[in-house]
């Protein structure tokens, strides 16, 4: 077996993790990061790596990080955080190595497809199981459709899970739009695609919900653009959107969709009244803004963040998030109050080399997934996490490297 083959094997283990065991990902990347080394794909490393602009703000946004641990009081908060971001630092020194020379771009996502499935039957395979079987009628619906191989093994956040398989979606979509005319790839994509977005829907998380719209918008659009068919897209995103509307009234997500409604409509609010998920975030962005003020230029350090946001909680009197080391929940925010207005622009320029480079070259993949990774970004801390981050910094990187090899997306 070729040295390539065992790091591609290596690769595809580290793709397993995602959804299966992401604390093994470290190892196995670092297991393809070293077999690499023995390949001899590094002497394209000037054309692939120093060439590349994207790799480059990211490992910039990196070492911002690091020197904020200059000024970081909590050393051991700060390390930790440094941790989590290393595949900033460490994914573009060699993935573009592999992406141009070393592996077939249609078979990551062929093969992250297939993990997918895979999850998702193991999913409801558990729920019904549990409901069926034990008689267990579950309380959460997303935690029963979250499979994992033992009780000690945490469950993945709904809000990841369900990025995962918007960006499925995205791409089954777009294969869809490509094969348009082959009826039965189009019958087995259009029921791949109505499957996952039930499972979206399924997953209870307003963002998810916004994401799963955002996906839809832009597959349609392509496909009146690329056929011309304007009123035919419109009238399938008008009942795509009457069907997910009646979803929505029928599931707890109308619940949540009302409770942030009366969260941001209540003229009588006080921070104890900021109990649900959208009324504990809007505390979370004005006691964000307020550190930012104080620390504009810096930042407090990226070990101090939480440390400086739990002491304004108590301030204000928030008692019931002041002592779980929240972050923003807004990643702009997080990033500007912990390393200043040098982060946040190392930040921006990453999105916005994505936006420009997608644009440019006419990535429609890696436009949906750019505007998606975006757009969660105003409602969670998607690169605080290590299943955040290393999903955008693997598929960022794969993305702007797929027109390489397939043309037409």
């Amino acid at each position: 077996m070729k040295l390539t083959q065992i790091r591609n094997i290596f690769l595809y283990l580290f793709l397993v993790c995602f959804f299966f065991y992401p604390r093994f990902q470290t190892g196995f990347i670092a297991l393809a990061f070293f077999t690499t080394f023995f390949t001899g794909e590094f002497l394209n490393f000037k054309q692939t790596v120093l060439k590349n602009k994207l790799g480059l703000s990211m490992m910039l946004f990196f070492i911002i990080h690091v020197l904020s641990m200059l000024w970081t009081e909590n050393q051991i908060g700060g390390w930790r955080s440094i941790e989590s971001k290393f595949s900033l630092i460490a994914f573009p020194l060699f993935l573009p190595v592999i992406f141009y020379n070393g592996i077939k771009m249609e078979s990551v996502f062929k093969f992250f497809n297939l993990i997918a499935l895979v999850y998702i039957l193991l999913s409801l395979g558990n729920y019904f199981y549990n409901f069926f079987v034990l008689g267990n009628i579950p309380i959460n619906i997303v935690d029963n459709l979250n499979f994992k191989f033992s009780s000690e093994a945490r469950n993945l956040h709904p809000t990841y899970v369900s990025f995962y398989l918007l960006t499925i979606i995205l791409y089954n979509g777009n294969e869809l739009l490509n094969n348009i005319h082959n009826r039965r790839k189009t019958i087995f994509s259009i029921a791949g695609i109505l499957s996952l977005s039930m499972l979206v829907l399924f997953l209870s998380s307003k963002v998810a919900f916004i994401g799963l719209f955002i996906v839809i918008f832009l597959l349609l659009g392509k496909y009146a653009r690329q056929n011309g068919k304007i009123k035919q897209a419109l009238l399938l995103f008008i009942l795509f959107l009457g069907v997910a509307l009646i979803g929505i009234y029928k599931s707890n997500l109308r619940i949540k969709f009302e409770q942030t409604y009366e969260e941001l409509t209540n003229t009588n609010r006080t921070n104890k009244s900021y109990v649900q998920s959208t009324g504990a975030r809007i505390w979370f962005w004005k006691t964000t803004t307020e550190v930012i003020k104080e620390n504009p230029i810096l930042g407090v350090g990226t070990g101090d963040i939480r440390d400086e946001l739990s002491k304004k909680y108590q301030e204000k009197g928030i008692i019931y998030i002041q002592d779980k080391g929240m972050d923003s929940h807004q990643q702009y925010l997080q990033t500007f109050a912990a390393t200043g207005l040098f982060g946040f622009l190392s930040l921006l320029s990453m999105f916005l080399l994505l936006f420009y480079d997608s644009i440019k070259n006419r990535k429609f993949l890696l436009f949906g997934f750019t505007l998606l990774y975006f757009i969660f970004g105003f409602t969670e801390s998607m690169l605080e996490t290590q299943a955040g981050l290393v999903f955008f910094t693997f598929f960022a990187l794969y993305l702007s490297y797929y027109n390489q090899v397939k043309k037409s997306i």
